[in-house]
């Protein structure tokens, strides 16, 4: 199942918490795996009723802060406080060792402690792989502000997740598309509103005409101007071009898959 602790993105989203901007949490039989924890993560779950320290991997998809403001108290939540050496922390190079180059300086964001409590620390770059339990994530690239950010293919026991995370299309977005059951996009602005480094609901429209096996559509990291012409309308849309089910993410909400 899928829980989606918060379905805002982007600065303004974030600053205002408008939606809220603490990611979401993919469960199995056996691991509960938390995504790009952004501000107001532990707050939002617990609002939602659901365990904080139920929490087995904590992934960064990359350095910016709506997607890792609460990686080191996820961290904390999922170690019970650092008593016991558990879980994984998984990200981007930027998010796991920092990142400094032309484009700007990125991460790494969790503390020389926080690192020291997880019973690993994974990096993976674009095709790397690492598996936690009944899951395989194997890191995808994107193109997006901090230049090591990935977005995850997911293989579960029947399905095959693909999380774009943030990325403008290219033709690598949709080929990670194309074999997957069930898609997670992040999709900041509506219609054909292009921004840099992010999807419109016109790029995910063409990205699932594409997908052959697709069943199943989650669009969640509404940015303001998405949250003002309503993510249920954009969701349908997709759903009446495609003919492929498509939701919009609401907070604190669970979604079978």
């Amino acid at each position: 199942m899928l829980f989606f602790v918060g379905s805002g993105g982007g600065r303004f989203a974030m600053i205002t918490q408008t939606r809220r901007t603490g990611g979401f949490r993919l469960e199995t039989e056996e691991v509960s795996i938390h995504f790009d924890p952004g501000p107001g993560a532990l707050l939002a779950t617990r609002l939602a009723g659901r365990s904080t320290t139920a929490v087995d991997a904590v992934v960064v998809s990359h350095a910016h802060p709506d997607h890792y403001t609460e990686a080191e108290v996820v961290v904390e939540a999922m170690t019970r406080g650092g008593i016991k050496n558990r879980g994984y922390f998984v990200g981007s190079a930027s998010a796991v060792e920092g990142y400094k180059g032309e484009e700007g300086s990125f991460g790494p964001v969790l503390s020389d402690y926080h690192r020291s409590l997880p019973e690993a620390t994974v990096a993976l770059e674009p095709g790397d792989t690492f598996t936690i339990g009944d899951v395989t994530l194997e890191a995808t690239p994107t193109v997006h502000g901090d230049p090591t950010g990935v977005g995850f293919r997911v293989e579960l026991e029947d399905d095959l997740l693909y999380y774009t995370s943030d990325t403008e299309l290219r033709g690598f977005v949709i080929d990670a598309a194309e074999d997957a059951t069930i898609l997670v996009a992040n999709v900041t602005r509506p219609g054909s509103d292009r921004i840099r480094g992010h999807l419109c609901t016109s790029d995910l429209v063409e990205v699932v005409k594409e997908a052959r096996d697709l069943r199943k559509v989650f669009m969640t990291h509404f940015g303001m101007k998405m949250i003002k012409r309503g993510p249920g309308r954009e969701a349908n849309s997709v759903q009446k071009r495609t003919g492929v089910t498509t939701v919009a993410a609401r907070d604190g909400h669970v979604y079978d898959l």
